[in-house]
């Protein structure tokens, strides 16, 4: 291998060490403004669970900006693929479950959720907490 070669290989290494810290830095901030959870199903979310996810997909001409970036579990972002968020919603937002595990399974982690949040906030007047 030529000196040459291995100065290129030696950028292009650099340059996707700096490309992932970028990233995991875009991440961590979309993250902490979601106060740590999933966009969609409104899960807690670790560090490690959060995904970048497009709200108009990438293959649909949509970018990395921040207003059409954010932060969702692995299953909501999956189960989303290269669906447009208001399709998703749409989905997650039926009465009836949809068809395929992935989109089941974000269903599912939205409804829970949302019956979680209702119940803390009923538990919460009751004890007189609701400020």
């Amino acid at each position: 291998m030529s000196s040459k070669n291995r100065t290129k290989f030696k950028n292009d290494y650099e340059i996707r060490k700096i490309d992932t810290a970028f990233k995991n830095a875009f991440r961590d901030k979309i993250w902490g403004e979601q106060n740590r959870r999933c966009y969609y199903c409104r899960g807690t979310l670790a560090r490690n669970e959060a995904t970048i996810e497009h709200l108009v997909p990438r293959c649909a001409n949509g970018g990395d900006s921040t207003g059409n970036v954010k932060v969702a579990c692995k299953t909501c972002n999956y189960a989303k693929g290269s669906m447009t968020e208001v399709k998703f919603w749409k989905i997650l937002k039926s009465q009836r479950p949809p068809e395929g595990v992935n989109l089941i399974r974000a269903w599912i982690s939205y409804r829970i959720e949302r019956r979680l949040q209702k119940a803390l906030e009923r538990i919460s007047r009751f004890v007189g907490l609701d400020g």
